[in-house]
């Protein structure tokens, strides 16, 4: 199952993020071990043109695995600008928030 989201990053803007679970879950308040997708530098949750998260994230899920993938602030469908907001200890914050 994959399933948007918007998360109140920092300085009160929203992230995107996606969370794929397995299919095969008898309720939605199954636990699954997680793993988080972080894009790079000029990236964004999808993957760029080959579409690498969301293959990622898909297949992680057919093999009994929560995914998370997200745009940090500035990135993808995120809000904020990409010249003001992408810098590291940003990123930073909004890896912490999503990993809470």
């Amino acid at each position: 199952m994959e399933q948007h989201y918007w998360v109140a990053g920092r300085n009160g803007k929203r992230m995107s993020v996606m969370l794929h679970t397995p299919e095969n879950s008898e309720s939605e308040s199954m636990k699954y071990p997680a793993i988080l997708y972080f894009h790079g530098f000029t990236g964004n949750k999808t993957g760029g043109d080959n579409r690498m998260g969301v293959k990622l994230a898909r297949k992680l899920a057919e093999n009994g695995y929560a995914a998370v993938r997200f745009d940090f602030i500035g990135s993808g469908d995120s809000e904020g600008e990409f010249e003001s907001d992408t810098f590291f200890s940003g990123w930073l914050q909004d890896a912490d928030v999503i990993y809470r």
